[in-house]
């Protein structure tokens, strides 16, 4: 492209210029004040005609302040530096909120373009406000037609091609936490949040309000005419995207795994299943079996279990006892409702659009505090009594060798836990290892483990300790009992490969030595959790001792009674890992288990750099590596 010379000459004389004033606009700012925080402007109070509460009721006098609030947040960008990108951006969220509220259609695309560029991460950058953007273009193209049929119809073709631009593995969580805010909206909370602005009477019957408090208020205003009218499109279209991302994130992570067929020629392989129990029921062709017990009521073998035909049990005392599920506890609701539950707990909180995650919160509406409370706990109940079956079905999968091991261990969170708790649990711990050495397990899936502040955590919901000095060497006492106790047990077993979960508390939690995790072990490996797209979800525990990670967010496998939920956490990723390690070993029963984690190590794909680089299982690499040997 050519410059014309009139061009040339003018670019040249504007460097002159800059030169010769030392960038006079750069100085012109420096003299602006510094503005660091909302609390540094001066006071400043508006009056209203009506209760707060009743201002939405009152466009006139809405648009009356409106009109001042965007003088003040004008000015306010125009006459200060601000000490941080985030702070500006309050102060253009004011400034769209008064152009919203006046219908200023053009300034309001502005003040959004503007609060993307000041948005904190690239995400956002995509998607900050994306619902406001879609509204205010409906909103230009229903021109003189402001029915709300005509401004639904352009607000959903805006939105729907918005979405259609975005990079899916890049906006995904963001806007999964974004939709499940939406969700939350309603009139009702909305309207509860307008009473919790009193303002104050003046003796001329008029309301005065703070600058901060008017701005809230006009935030409510549209919040009413901008997102309650709109909700069930916005949760709709951003279900789709949500549900089509995770779908092309999930296939691409499907491509890496692989299935055996009794054409394999393999032998069989214990998996040990270390957890809260399985159904057996749901895996008839895939169970370990003792042949040297008999179901009779008696210990037939004379090993110290009863009826150990698939495995064995303890009971929430660590003793002994049969029964390979744990009990649930409670009739009501049924195992269908409450299936129907959990799943749409795990849907909202994934942010997807779905039948369970609308009933979810459509219930949670209806039902007071207490009651949300109780209904939470069995909801939680039933998600340990799932946790064993959902962890089993991962770990065979593709598998026709696998033979699943039970062990039920028997915890119990709502107990204190003491020393004698914890040498109980070593013991048990102990017992549960020699069995499976007995029975020629070959890996063992533990998707659980403690850190010292869980138990601190535990000792103070019990009023475990007269200071936080004495509850904390309470904490480390017993935590050092299961430390050395549970190391010594897994180090013993250099036969078994023992996969465990990093745990579902994110950030690094080395520090806090979550055990057994924490252990250098040949026979070891720790396992986090990604999501569809590979990368490491937010719930995911990390740390230098975290050696791999694998699918752990809506993974789908069997519950009791042979149905099938999505469940999210690094419980779900370990036993993919043990899915692999039992496929190995069935092709190969010779390998030992360090040998089996480095082929598994050596196979998986380093993804990210720097502290975002993670190991990323991957069967098919794994496959080839163990061919080629």
């Amino acid at each position: 492209m050519k410059i014309r010379p009139s061009r040339i000459f003018c670019l040249a004389a504007l460097a002159l210029l800059i030169g010769s004033f030392q960038n006079p606009v750069v100085a012109q700012n420096e003299q602006k004040p510094l503005l660091t925080g909302i609390g540094e402007l001066p006071e400043r109070t508006y009056e209203i005609e009506c209760a707060p509460g009743d201002l939405a009721q009152s466009p006139a006098l809405m648009r009356r302040l409106a009109g001042s609030l965007l003088e003040e947040a004008t000015a306010d960008l125009k006459d200060y530096r601000f000490g941080n990108g985030a702070l500006k951006r309050k102060f253009y969220s004011r400034r769209l909120h008064g152009d919203l509220a006046l219908e200023r259609w053009n300034d309001a695309l502005h003040c959004v373009d503007m609060m993307r560029r000041l948005s904190p991460n690239e995400a956002l950058e995509h998607i900050a406000l994306l619902h406001a953007e879609a509204w205010i273009r409906a909103r230009q193209a229903a021109g003189a037609d402001k029915s709300l049929d005509s401004v639904r119809h352009h607000y959903a073709r805006s939105l729907k091609n918005s979405l259609a631009t975005l990079p899916k593995k890049l906006v995904r969580h963001e806007l999964a936490r974004r939709r499940a805010k939406i969700g939350a909206a309603s009139e009702s909370l909305i309207n509860m949040m307008f009473s919790s602005i009193k303002g104050e009477r003046t003796d001329r019957g008029t309301w005065s309000l703070t600058s901060a408090d008017a701005h809230e208020l006009l935030s409510f205003c549209n919040a009413l005419t901008i997102i309650v009218p709109f909700k069930d499109i916005t949760l709709e279209l951003y279900g789709d995207f949500l549900e089509q991302s995770e779908s092309e994130g999930q296939r691409k992570l499907d491509k890496r795994r692989f299935s055996l067929s009794p054409k394999d020629r393999g032998c069989p392989v214990a998996v040990a299943i270390w957890d809260t129990g399985v159904d057996t029921s749901v895996f008839p062709d895939r169970l370990f079996r003792n042949q040297a017990e008999c179901a009779d009521g008696a210990d037939t073998d004379g090993n110290g279990f009863v009826d150990d035909l698939h495995g064995i049990a303890f009971g929430t005392d660590l003793e002994a006892t049969t029964g390979l599920l744990m009990p649930l506890g409670f009739d009501s609701p049924t195992d269908r409702e409450l299936r129907a539950l959990l799943q749409g707990v795990e849907d909202r909180q994934a942010g997807l659009n779905s039948a369970a995650a609308d009933k979810i919160q459509e219930l949670a509406a209806t039902l007071d505090q207490e009651t949300r409370g109780e209904l939470g706990k069995k909801i939680g109940l039933f998600d340990f009594y799932c946790h064993g079956t959902h962890v089993a079905g991962i770990a065979v999968s593709g598998n026709p060798f696998a033979q699943i091991l039970t062990v039920r261990v028997g915890f119990d969170d709502s107990k204190q836990k003491t020393v004698e708790w914890a040498r109980a649990f070593v013991t048990m711990c102990a017992d549960s290892v020699a069995y499976f050495r007995s029975h020629g397990v070959r890996v063992a899936n533990m998707s659980w483990g403690w850190d010292v502040h869980e138990i601190e955590d535990n000792l103070r919901a019990h009023n475990a300790g007269r200071s936080p000095g004495e509850l904390a060497t309470r904490a480390r006492e017993i935590y050092a009992i299961l430390d050395e106790g549970l190391h010594e047990v897994l180090a013993g077993a250099p036969d078994i490969l023992f996969v465990n979960g990093a745990g579902d508390a994110p950030g690094d939690r080395s520090a806090y030595r979550w055990i057994p995790g924490i252990y250098d072990l040949p026979n070891l490996i720790v396992v986090g959790a990604v999501d569809a797209d590979g990368k490491a979800t937010a719930f995911s525990n990390h740390g230098s001792h975290v050696r791999l990670h694998a699918d752990g967010f809506r993974v789908d496998s069997f519950v009791p009674g042979g149905e099938r939920l999505r469940l999210s956490g690094t419980s779900m990723a370990t036993p993919q890992v043990t899915n692999l390690a039992a496929k190995l070993f069935a092709l190969d029963p010779s390998l030992t288990p360090d040998e089996v984690a480095a082929l598994i190590l050596g196979g998986a794909e380093q993804t990210g750099e720097g502290q975002n680089g993670i190991l990323l299982l991957d069967p098919k690499r794994t496959l080839v590596l163990f061919q080629d040997r």
